[in-house]
């Protein structure tokens, strides 16, 4: 979400879609896939955890959790096989490598 001042990245309570968090040049950047910093030359810095509020605003960048009672984690089978790049890092995964160990 974009407001005027404010950019904010959620990351669901199940951690169904991942988030990953960035810097470039000095700013914070947002992005499903850890790849996708390679294209800005953009440093990974962490994946969101589950049901973060990533809010970064003037002040930086600071991260609220929405759900802190939040125990089950679900991940998307179809973040490996189909939607994310295969050079993408998804909860400290290799994309390419799990392809491989799924077959």
């Amino acid at each position: 979400m974009l407001t005027e001042n404010d950019m904010i990245g959620v990351c669901d309570p199940h951690g169904f879609r991942p988030l990953s968090l960035g810097k470039v040049d000095g700013k914070w950047v947002l992005s499903s896939e850890s790849c996708a910093f390679d294209l800005i030359q953009a440093k990974f810095f962490v994946m969101c955890a589950r049901g973060a509020f990533m809010i970064i605003d003037k002040q930086g960048m600071r991260s609220v959790d929405a759900f802190p009672g939040q125990k089950r984690r679900a991940f998307c089978v179809f973040e490996y096989v189909y939607f994310a790049r295969p050079d993408s890092q998804i909860a400290e995964v290799n994309v390419y490598q799990s392809r491989i160990e799924i077959g």
